[in-house]
């Protein structure tokens, strides 16, 4: 009896004679093995039928095509290694091979006969699609694009670790310092695979041998060695074995009490003689109370009494206390104009960085924030977490001009940007301080002190005085 079937994995229609129920069989153009129903009792004898399948519809016409394609590319595709066109060479060249050769199959049931495939015209062989080529070499290439740009962008982080944490802020001391760090792990794995006998460090010794030399190469940097913000032993075996290094720093001294299970700080300033301050609403966030820090280890409390959380303001009482020192606080009608001298004081990453207020300065960069925000400046002040709250004051008349409020780490692009922070402007604090009734009593009855125009020392010694830590409990 004269069996038409398709093969169930490439759809390729066969034609065969058959003498028993059920008979295995091995398609002769993907070499799969199935078994076909015939209901009769007789095995068939397969041969390929060189014309195509019987007429079906449009639809199912594309839908077995498409299926046919994707299975032959999934085929196709294993055998692509790295794009090589010698590869596929091999393997077609091997395929043709077997493809004309006859396979035969000897069953050992019962009732069970033998049969042959016939050969299989090299026409019908599978052959390597130049354009699948072309989009595997297209795929490999743009993971090879995407691991580059995930590499490039840990380079990133790291320098901006390294930067902050370990050069001051020195961008070109913190790039040179990553690429030792990299030379002296490469150097040091290398003696792995260099094919030199016994030049590789001792099991469990990698990180001690890969900070020495990195320590070689951070003291043979004068740039690197300049800008280090702490002992290079430290640093090299903190970047080379964190998990080490957290061990025995966690020995040290650590965090200083007063801030030990806060839940944040940043930076105040006194307005009045009687114990109001200004602060960023970000600063204290919900708190309704906050602690103040003022030297000596000397804590006393303080009141959230209003907050603008549009304007990232905070106005804050501390009762029955007699500041060091205050600030006047500028109404800002006219503009400061760009290149203006301004700096501030402030407490940044007191963790690390200590309890003791820090200067920076910079100058007006622009008369608007980000996107053009009118609110606020933008400025070339380095600042990091903890300055956030603290005054922007005029270098030459010591007055506030504005509320040190954020920085711009990178920018539309990705990149890091350096020294771009952003200040809410003197107009917008007057008036949220105006607006709380008893602070502007108190602002009234004061005596704005005499400060000399360009005396840097006392105006910076004032600003001092007048700024505080400001401790956020949990």
């Amino acid at each position: 009896m004269t069996l038409n079937f398709q093969c169930p994995f490439c759809h390729t229609s066969l034609q065969g004679e058959g003498t028993e129920a059920k008979i295995e069989v091995q398609c002769p153009q993907c070499h799969q093995r199935f078994a076909v129903d015939t209901g009769i009792h007789r095995l068939p004898e397969v041969r390929a039928v060189p014309a195509g399948p019987p007429p079906l519809s449009p639809r199912e016409q594309q839908r077995r095509e498409k299926k046919a394609r994707d299975e032959a590319d999934r085929m196709k595709l294993t055998y692509l290694v790295g794009g090589s066109m010698a590869a596929f060479a091999i393997i077609f060249f091997a395929g043709q091979q077997i493809s004309k050769k006859s396979v035969e199959k000897k069953t050992s049931s019962p009732g069970k006969a033998e049969f042959t495939i016939p050969k299989v015209p090299d026409e019908d062989t599978i052959k390597i699609n130049p354009e699948d080529v072309r989009r595997e070499q297209e795929r490999i290439a743009k993971a090879e694009q995407l691991k580059e740009e995930r590499l490039n962008l840990q380079e990133q982080k790291l320098v901006e670790v390294i930067r902050e944490s370990f050069c001051s802020g020195n961008q070109r001391a913190a790039e040179a310092l990553a690429r030792e760090l990299r030379a002296a792990a490469e150097e040091v794995w290398k003696t792995h695979s260099d094919g030199i006998p016994d030049n590789e460090p001792k099991p469990g010794t990698e990180f001690e041998v890969m900070e020495k030399r990195l320590l070689e190469r951070i003291r043979a940097s004068k740039l690197i060695s300049d800008a280090l913000s702490g002992p290079p032993e430290q640093i090299a075996r903190i970047l080379v074995n964190p998990a080490a290094a957290s061990r025995q720093l966690a020995g040290m001294s650590g965090i200083p009490p007063v801030l030990e299970g806060k839940r944040g700080f940043g930076t105040g300033f006194w307005i009045t003689a009687d114990g109001w301050l200004v602060t960023n609403e970000h600063v204290v966030a919900s708190s309704k109370t906050v602690e103040l820090h003022l030297g000596d280890q000397k804590v006393i409390p303080a009141r959230v009494v209003r907050t603008d959380e549009v304007n990232d303001l905070a106005i804050l009482k501390a009762d029955n206390t007699v500041p060091a020192a205050w600030l006047p606080v500028s109404r800002s009608e006219k503009e400061m104009t760009l290149g203006t001298m301004v700096f501030t004081i402030g407490f940044p990453d007191p963790i690390q960085q200590g309890l003791e207020p820090k200067y920076t300065d910079g100058k007006i960069s622009s008369q608007s924030g980000l996107n053009d925000d009118k609110r606020f400046y933008q400025t070339s002040i380095p600042v990091q977490p903890g300055n956030s709250g603290g005054a922007m004051i005029d270098y030459s008349t010591g007055w506030v001009v504005g509320v040190m409020s954020m920085r711009l780490d990178r920018g539309s692009s990705g990149r890091i940007t350096q020294s771009v922070s952003y200040a809410l402007k003197g107009d917008q604090l007057y008036p949220f301080v105006q607006a709380t009734p008893d602070a502007a009593a108190s602002l009234r009855k004061q005596q704005i002190p005499e400060i000399r125009k360009g005396d840097a020392t006392a105006i910076t010694e004032r600003a001092i005085k007048a700024s505080v830590l400001i401790i956020v409990p949990r």
